[in-house]
């Protein structure tokens, strides 16, 4: 038997991860190249946190975003793009 979900009642923000290292500027990308999309109830400052948490906390990841925010080197940033 599964539990009913309860409905989300908060607001969802949509938002993209973005590589803003210098040489991906330099390949043309102005603002940097997007290279993840994800959502979250929580506020982006704490969902940005976790992710960089996780990436450096979990070398052992099969997840490809987090060996990706590693190869960024700190040169991520994160956005809104809907709500």
């Amino acid at each position: 038997m599964t539990m009913a979900r309860r409905p989300n009642t908060l607001p969802t923000s949509i938002y993209l991860l973005i590589d803003c290292r210098p040489e991906t500027i330099a390949r043309g990308w102005a603002e940097g190249e997007p290279f993840y999309c994800g959502k979250t109830i929580r506020t982006l400052r704490h969902r940005f946190r976790q992710h960089l948490n996780l990436a450096t906390a979990d070398l052992e990841s099969e997840r490809a975003l987090l060996p990706r925010i590693r190869e960024c080197d700190g040169h991520v940033k994160i956005i809104l793009i809907d709500t």
